[in-house]
């Protein structure tokens, strides 16, 4: 398996067994279905959906879009932002697309919902997880101007990326449901999730079930 493939293998894996636990009531309930095949590279590439959230009772599904990172001792981390991918060489980006995809009339296929997690450098306590509606964080950047928000390059400099506040989307208004780890505590446990206890979670408009 190449690098990317083994990097992609193991986000989905954070994301069905580590993430998803914790914003799983946020959403709605049902149940992960990564996908996976022959069909799983065009997903990625044409329409940005990483995973299913299937209603099993209702029969019906929808997709998420998902980016877990982990610690590896940067400054600033966790980044509580939204990453978008702005630029790459020799092809349309993440932001192009899926920017196309919301404003089309023709029905195109996007996530519905857009998650960001950040995990502990241990890769198995969520530190920081955020979700919104795909349609709001991107006709919001749009709204904004894509050169208002920070650009960061990636390592081989092959790809650079904006990074978008959660608390700056929440002050302007757009609804984001956020967890935040209060504090970091060298003898927490390093099996399963953060307590939720130990979380600070933004308020909602909502007091109890689901957020969307």
């Amino acid at each position: 398996m190449s690098s990317v493939g083994a990097d992609m293998a193991w986000s989905a894996a954070a994301f069905r067994q580590i993430v998803w636990p914790a914003i799983r009531d946020w959403c709605g309930g049902g149940v992960i279905q990564q996908v996976e095949g022959k069909d799983a590279d065009m997903l990625d590439i044409y329409a940005g959906i990483d995973a299913w959230q299937v209603f099993e009772n209702d029969k019906a599904m929808r997709g998420i879009a998902s980016r877990i990172q982990y610690d590896t001792k940067k400054s600033g981390y966790p980044y509580n932002t939204f990453s978008i991918r702005k630029s790459r060489l020799a092809s349309a980006t993440e932001y192009e697309k899926r920017l196309a995809s919301v404003l089309s009339d023709r029905g195109l296929v996007y996530p519905h919902l857009t998650v960001q997690a950040y995990l502990d450098d241990k890769k198995c306590s969520v530190l920081s997880v955020a979700v919104c509606r795909t349609k709001d964080l991107f006709l919001y950047v749009d709204m904004k101007g894509i050169q208002s928000f920070l650009e960061i390059m990636n390592a081989d400099r092959s790809s650079t990326f904006i990074a978008v506040k959660w608390s700056q989307m929440i002050g302007d208004g757009v609804k984001v449901k956020t967890m935040i780890a209060r504090e970091r505590l060298e003898n927490e446990p390093r099996q399963g999730l953060l307590p939720l206890s130990s979380m600070k979670q933004e308020p909602s408009t909502e007091s109890h079930g689901r957020f969307w």
